[in-house]
């Protein structure tokens, strides 16, 4: 165990942080209007949707939490470490997610139009 991180770690962390409140915010902003940290207000919309009996939007924003837990899943399995260690890991994990971001940049320029709802909640459809 760890009792004093470097200060690196601290810096590190802090900009790992903000990066994240920037990909969030681009979420909830941009063309999702679902929040991609924290996901109990997903949870809510996805039962609005199930009461309402709005299949898309449930299957888009149910995607999307299954999504979530995929991740989270295999992030651990990636870390494979169920304490702090300083490593090769957190680097590896941190490198894969910069992938996916950008390809979902990518695909989100070329597949991905704005579907509005009848609920005031917003999801996206892809233009098949």
């Amino acid at each position: 165990m760890i009792t004093k991180l470097p200060r690196w770690v601290f810096w590190g962390g802090a900009v790992l942080a903000f990066s994240a409140g920037c990909v969030n915010t681009a979420a909830l902003m941009g063309f999702t209007r679902l929040s991609v940290s924290h996901v109990t207000g997903n949870v809510s919309f996805f039962s609005a949707a199930i009461a309402h009996l709005d299949i898309k939007s449930s299957l888009f924003i149910g995607a999307s939490l299954i999504s979530f837990l995929t991740g989270a899943i295999l992030s651990g399995f990636v870390v494979g470490q169920t304490s702090l260690k300083l490593g090769k890991s957190y680097g590896r994990a941190l490198y894969i997610e910069a992938f996916l971001l950008l390809a979902s940049y990518f695909l989100s320029k070329v597949a991905v139009k704005p579907c509005p709802s009848k609920h005031g909640y917003q999801a996206t459809a892809i233009d098949v």
